[in-house]
């Protein structure tokens, strides 16, 4: 990260190699935040089944990130505010003291809205040198060789699900491989790139109307469909009944839904 190239490669290099630290957490960048003209938003998730987000960690990744980001860019840094899923633990001037910006409670998703300028920024410390060696550094010892190519893309894109990142061309690249080649190792495990992410979809969907209480849209965005129309289409594929109807009858149809995610 200190020798990325810019702020927008920090961020890209957290969100490839975030799972090094902790593989249920997610950062992702949307290139326009939602709620600021010329910004961004930094987004963090806690992806791991069965698991209620707790409000310590995810105020814990806002706060390190806030710090990492704004000792690289220096007098770039600029943060326009902070979003917080919940309440805030303590008092909000707490959380403006410390990120010295304003705090948005109860929103959609924990996020940091920076500055456009500060993204396109370059880091004070850049080296494109000891970039390069630590790149091939992760990716020759952090990768488990007998792992199959199919369970570190399954690992890939549940992380980057909703980013513009879960491609193909990006997986491969994370994993070190052209994307043909990605293609061709996954027909001989008998798998094939769309068919692992719209499984992954399948696990997600039932995750978050189970345990969550976003609405459709969210989940259409999450999900990576383009409207929720094609997100109903999906769930009546996978489950035989749209999403709003799986959320109010939970309870019944656990043991089905269980069993058709194992299949």
């Amino acid at each position: 990260m200190q020798s990325a190239s810019s702020m927008r490669g920090i961020i890209d290099y957290s969100s490839d190699f975030l799972f090094l630290h902790g593989p249920g957490l997610a950062i992702s960048l949307k290139e326009q935040s939602s709620l600021f003209e010329d910004a961004v938003d930094v987004i963090f998730e806690i992806r791991i089944n069965s698991y209620v987000p707790q409000r310590q960690t995810i105020d814990n990744c806002l706060g390190t990130t806030h710090r990492i980001i704004k000792w690289l860019a220096a007098e770039n840094y600029e943060l326009k505010a902070v979003s917080l899923p919940h309440m805030p633990l303590v008092s909000i001037k707490e959380y403006q003291r410390f990120f010295g910006a304003p705090i948005l409670i109860n929103q959609n998703r924990a996020a940091l809205h920076l500055s456009r300028h500060t993204l396109d920024s370059q880091p004070h410390s850049t080296n494109p040198a000891l970039r390069e060696i630590a790149e091939d550094y992760i990716h020759r010892y952090f990768r488990n060789p007998a792992e199959k190519v199919s369970a570190n893309v399954r690992k890939a894109l549940r992380l980057h699900l909703s980013t513009p990142r879960a491609n193909k061309i990006h997986v491969a690249s994370m994993l070190a491989l052209h994307p043909r080649t990605l293609q061709r190792k996954l027909a001989q495990e008998g798998a094939s790139f769309d068919a692992i992410k719209d499984d992954i979809r399948k696990e997600l969907s039932s995750q978050y109307l189970w345990q969550t209480d976003i609405s459709m849209s969210q989940l259409t965005d999450i999900l990576e469909f383009s409207e929720q129309p094609t997100l109903s289409r999906a769930t009546k594929r996978w489950f035989e009944l749209p999403p709003k109807q799986l959320r109010q009858q939970k309870g019944k149809l656990e043991p089905l839904i269980s069993n058709k995610l194992n299949k």
